[in-house]
């Protein structure tokens, strides 16, 4: 059986608007623009976003550890960008981010989420995106705070107001860490089949992504015993996986029998707590190891594919109109 969207995107997919989403305490107050130098080792960095921009003037509301925050879009997109992809990423690579989250917080904005009633979006990934403080970065940084953080706040400003469409409707710009070599349909991994959201082989591997290839082992009594706390009765007398479905293109995981259950790879990923479902497995013994490639659900955007596109000289209007197939990056006022 196939999954509904996750609550970030779980509303009706056919209301894609072009008003205003996974995507990622205090807000990001004040922050550098692009051309200004970074704060003193001992002080914040603190930027001013420029007088007509854009995401300086629309506030949104986050939850944000449990309290309601009201901040500006700006605020809000260093925090996310900060928090989705590393700030020694390429530029082209964190604009792209910050697009995406853009993109999302602007869905989300012409979308009711009964999960939060008074707040647009909140800080937990699973549910909306990662969000951090300025004071979590800075923790989480520690000297690095404040040549990392112009990073950031220089793609959030150069790309202010930037958002995706697909004939003019704003898009549901979902991301993850890593594709694993390819990404995957959003039918495959969700309900609804949307036309931007499709099969791309994508150019990181082992070399430039940390834990590209993981591996699980399980005894087989504990790997049976996982499966029946999710499925009391289940059966394995016909093996313990057999009959897999793959994506030709990418050789993801779509589904297998687990026992006497019909699976997603995307539940197979939850049940064993693998890191994507684009996965493989060997069984010795009493002993079954599964292997998988990359991290996340897989779909749209690959954030350590989208490094290497920038690495080799690609625009962040180059690769996102490549992970969002068809799409164009433009202002959300034009």
């Amino acid at each position: 059986m196939k999954h509904a969207l996750p609550p970030i995107f779980a509303f009706t997919l056919s209301a894609l608007v072009l008003v205003a989403a996974f995507i990622f305490a205090e807000p990001i107050s004040e922050a550098v623009t692009a051309t200004e130098s970074a704060a003193t080792d001992d002080a914040p960095l603190v930027a001013v976003p420029a007088p007509d921009s854009s995401d300086a003037k629309l506030r949104v509301n986050v939850l944000v550890k449990g309290e309601t925050l009201n901040m500006t879009l700006a605020d809000y997109l260093r925090g996310v960008t900060a928090s989705e992809v590393p700030g020694t990423f390429y530029p082209e690579a964190i604009k792209a981010q910050a697009v995406a989250a853009r993109t999302n917080l602007y869905w989300k904005l012409a979308h009711t989420n009964p999960g939060h009633p008074s707040a647009d979006v909140c800080d937990d990934p699973a549910h909306c995106a990662a969000y951090a403080t300025d004071s979590d970065l800075q923790e989480k940084w520690g000297g690095k705070y404040a040549e990392l953080m112009p990073n950031i706040v220089s793609a959030v400003n150069a790309t202010d107001g930037i958002v995706i469409r697909y004939n003019g409707d704003i898009i549901q710009a979902v991301f993850h860490s890593s594709g694993g070599g390819y990404t995957e349909d959003s039918g495959n991994v969700w309900t609804e089949q949307l036309p931007y959201l499709v099969t791309r082989e994508s150019p990181e591997g082992p070399a430039s992504v940390p834990n590209f290839i993981s591996e699980y082992a399980f005894t087989i009594n504990e790997f049976k015993r996982l499966a029946t706390e999710k499925y009391p009765g289940i059966s394995f007398d016909k093996g313990l996986l057999t009959n897999e479905e793959r994506n030709a293109q990418s050789g993801r995981l779509l589904y297998v029998n687990l026992g006497d259950k019909r699976v997603s790879g995307t539940q197979l990923r939850l049940i064993y707590g693998l890191r994507s479902a684009m996965v493989n497995w060997t069984i010795d013994g009493n002993e079954i190891r599964l292997t998988t490639k990359g991290y996340g659900h897989g779909v749209g955007l690959s954030q350590y594919g989208a490094n290497e596109f920038a690495r080799n000289g690609a625009s962040y209007e180059d690769i996102l109109t490549y992970y969002y197939k068809g799409s164009v990056a433009s202002s959300y006022s034009s």
